[in-house]
């Protein structure tokens, strides 16, 4: 027996990060401003989400605990570039869709939303996983 035989390492995930794409339940568990790693780029909010509840697929019931983020890049305040318009556009779409009222947009802070329950659309495009969707879960009992 070799020294690693009674791991099953064949079987093991190739990335140890990995999310399959899917739709998982999720809980958003921080909100952050963070500088990029390419200095000449502008600075994002990232949305980081912990998955809770996966669907029974084995291969996506693997996913559980796992964190998954999103950028949000933040354009500078005045700037009316189509560029600039888009970000603000994406970033008001994320706090819609995390239930934000469109009256509470601009005083809504990160604690407000930390801790909210979502249902989140995870797809690969080439090397990166990304967030695609995020809605607030629907309310059986309603």
């Amino acid at each position: 027996m070799s020294l690693f035989g009674e791991l099953d390492l064949e079987n093991a995930a190739d990335d140890p990060f990995a999310i399959p794409p899917g739709t998982y339940s999720a809980t958003l568990t921080k909100v952050s401003q963070e500088n990029p790693k390419d200095p000449s780029k502008r600075p994002g909010f990232v949305f980081e989400y912990t998955i809770t509840n996966p669907d029974d697929d084995p291969e996506v019931e693997a996913a559980t605990g796992l964190n998954i983020s999103e950028w949000k890049t933040i354009p500078v305040p005045g700037d009316d570039s189509p560029e600039a318009k888009r970000n603000r556009a994406f970033i008001k779409q994320r706090l819609l869709s995390l239930g934000v009222k469109p009256e509470d947009l601009d005083t809504v802070g990160a604690d407000d939303l930390v801790g909210t329950d979502v249902v989140l659309t995870v797809k690969k495009n080439g090397e990166y996983t990304n967030v695609t969707q995020v809605k607030l879960p629907v309310d059986d009992d309603a």
